[in-house]
């Protein structure tokens, strides 16, 4: 679309704004994807998305600051809303990455509360595993980076996976962890809103699958 058309579309009266939360447990390689095709077809779309933790994503929903959260369904959450698809959570780590036999695990993992510190917590302790807090890092990004530069072993969701770290489940002998599912709450009415929706989601589900150790 050249310039002059683009102008045009910018004052056109069915220009639609969309408030997206999205839990940042889920912000990897798909986003990307998903903003690249949610704004190639609609060039009247304005998004607003917001990127935090479930709990104060639903507070923004309920508050009606948001049209629409797609979030993480733990125990407690409420059962409300649409599942998308269920996803599935590993242990991250660098290819480099070198831990003695007598060594506690170096973990990397967010602060109180989170439910997927508590997971990671429960699985590690279950196992009887030693490990010890080698980051401490507010939100995926930083435990996936803190990951990636080699200093901890990260639980993340698949498709949160940061290029640069492989699935070290096996190299560590590691529990597997439980699937959570995804589900969308939203506020939104029109049929073009839903379809951003449902493009957003898709692209986050079919992200690039990391390659096992």
């Amino acid at each position: 679309m050249n310039a002059y058309k683009r102008a045009l579309a910018a004052l056109s009266p069915r220009t639609i704004r969309l408030t997206l939360g999205i839990t940042h447990h889920l912000v990897g390689p798909g986003l990307p994807v998903a903003l690249e095709r949610v704004g190639g077809n609609d060039p009247n779309l304005v998004l607003d998305l917001r990127i935090g933790d479930t709990r104060g994503l639903l507070e923004l929903l309920d508050s009606g600051k948001v049209d629409a959260a797609i979030i993480l369904r733990h125990g407690e959450n409420r059962r409300s809303g649409e599942r998308l698809f269920n996803e599935r959570f590993s242990w991250f780590g660098s290819p480099d990455l070198k831990v003695g036999r007598s060594e506690p695990l170096p973990i990397a993992i967010q602060p109180e509360p989170c439910q997927v510190r508590e997971l990671t917590v429960r699985a590690l302790t279950r196992a009887d595993i030693r490990w010890r807090e080698a980051i401490v890092g507010g939100g995926a990004i930083a435990v996936g980076a803190a990951a990636t530069a080699g200093l901890a072993i990260a639980a993340m969701a698949r498709t949160a996976m940061p290029a640069g770290v492989i699935d070290v489940t096996q190299r560590f002998h590691l529990p597997p962890l439980p699937e959570r599912e995804v589900v969308l709450h939203s506020n939104a009415r029109t049929a073009a809103s839903r379809q951003v929706l449902f493009t957003v989601a898709r692209a986050i589900q079919t992200a690039a699958q990391p390659t096992a150790d």
